[in-house]
């Protein structure tokens, strides 16, 4: 567990430049299957660019990245 902000501080504080970035379509805070909170990605393809851009974790909270493809209204 970090001992800086917790992780829903850290979705607020970068949510919004991770959304800017070409091709994010969605940032949350879910859990790994061993229960250990961690920012997820979602990007709509697989390139490279997407990922890298993305670092592997934020103020000492891990993130992942998922492709999901682009999200369509209900």
């Amino acid at each position: 567990m970090s001992d800086g902000p917790s992780i829903d501080e850290v979705k607020r504080r970068h949510g919004p430049s991770l959304l800017a970035q070409p091709g994010v379509t969605a940032v949350a805070v879910e859990q790994t299957p061993g229960g250990v909170p961690v920012l997820t990605i979602y990007v709509e393809s697989n390139e490279a660019g997407q990922r890298l851009a993305i670092p592997s974790s934020l103020d000492g909270h891990p993130t992942r990245v998922i492709t999901s493809g682009r999200f369509k209204p209900l």
